[in-house]
Order: C-alpha cells, then sequence, then structure tokens
C-alpha cells in the first residue's frame, strides 16, 4: 500500500467524522514517524507491513470515536506538545484563549499564585507556567488519573519547582490558601 493508497482508505473509512482527510493524515504521519507534509508530498511511498497494521489499527480506533491525542498520545496547546492520555480530557482550543487571557492579566506580577481547578492534563497549569515569568501553579484535580498525566506534562516542561499537583475536590483540600488568580475551564455539562 502507498501512502497516496493509505489516505483514499483512511479517508473512505473516516468519511462518518468532521475531519476525515486530516485525521488520517494526521495517523498516517503517526504511524510513520513522519510529518503531515511529508504524507501529502510522497504518495507513492510504499509502506511497510509494520506501518500499514500501525495505521489500520489507528483508523479503527478513531472510527470509534477515540479522540486523535489519545491515539499519538500528544495534543500541540500554546505550541507546546502536552503528553495525552484517557485519564485527563483532552484540551480544548478555547482553553489557550483561558491561558493567555490569564497570562495578560498576570503580566508585570512579581510571582503571581494561581490555582487551576480541575487541572486535567495540567494544560492550564503548563500554559501558564511558561508563559509567566515566576508563576506558581496550584493545580488541582479530583482525579489521581488526571494527575498522573498532569505531572507527566509537568515534568516535560520542567516545571516542577512552580506547580503544585494536589488531588482536591475543587477546594476541598486549599482551605485558608490564598491565590492571585484562579483558572478554570471545566468540561462542558
Amino acid at each position: 500500500m502507498t501512502l497516496g493508497e493509505a489516505a483514499e482508505y483512511g479517508a473512505k473509512e473516516l468519511c462518518g467524522l468532521k475531519t476525515p482527510l486530516a485525521d488520517c493524515e494526521i495517523l498516517l504521519a503517526f504511524a510513520l514517524s513522519e510529518s503531515r507534509l511529508f504524507v501529502k508530498t510522497h504518495p507513492e511511498r510504499l509502506l511497510s507491513q509494520r506501518e500499514e497494521a500501525a495505521f489500520r489499527e489507528f483508523v479503527a480506533r478513531r472510527k470509534n470515536n477515540c479522540p486523535i491525542a489519545y491515539i499519538t498520545g500528544r495534543k500541540e496547546f500554546l505550541g507546546l506538545e502536552l503528553f495525552a492520555a484517557p485519564g485527563a480530557l483532552v484540551p480544548r482550543p478555547e482553553t489557550e484563549l483561558v491561558a493567555e487571557e490569564a497570562a495578560r492579566l498576570l503580566a508585570g506580577k512579581k510571582a503571581p499564585r494561581v490555582c487551576d481547578m480541575g487541572t486535567g492534563s495540567g494544560a492550564l497549569a503548563v500554559g501558564l507556567g511558561t508563559l509567566v515569568a515566576g508563576c506558581f501553579v496550584t493545580a488541582c484535580d479530583v482525579s489521581a488519573e488526571a494527575l498522573a498525566v498532569a505531572e507527566k506534562n509537568v515534568k516535560r516542561f520542567g516545571l516542577e519547582n512552580r506547580t503544585e499537583l494536589v488531588l482536591s475536590d475543587w477546594f476541598s483540600a486549599l482551605e485558608g490558601r490564598r491565590f492571585d488568580m484562579i483558572v478554570s475551564n471545566p468540561p462542558y455539562i
């Protein structure tokens, strides 16, 4: 199977989804450890048996509505490549707006303390840790599984000394603490 044939197959299999061709190209690029540009510009390249098997598995998972981020294990957020896993929801595009607006409001504050409620993957905590100099983030979540995902992202960007991960049902474990800002972008209800 060539890349061109694989793209046709994948797009056909994913035709019920919102962006079948884009999804297919991302999964094909991931199966090959290449870029989407490579996939688009080398339609004649043959896939190895291993690459084809991996791609078919990825397409089958995506066809069953598995988020691409869970298949690839990564999600871009504010230009950063975050680790993604089923234990935490995939950061939504509007979460970037929350991070950018929070960073704008914190600009000029010396060593601001921020609480990220319902941190999930830690996207807001990591985003603010990289956007705001000296920012210390207390990242809370009720899910230990989500905090494990957040911890991987905090470590990936070297923010361990400026991020505290707290298992907490909202404010229950934060009694008496004060913050310059509280951020949150909980899942849709």
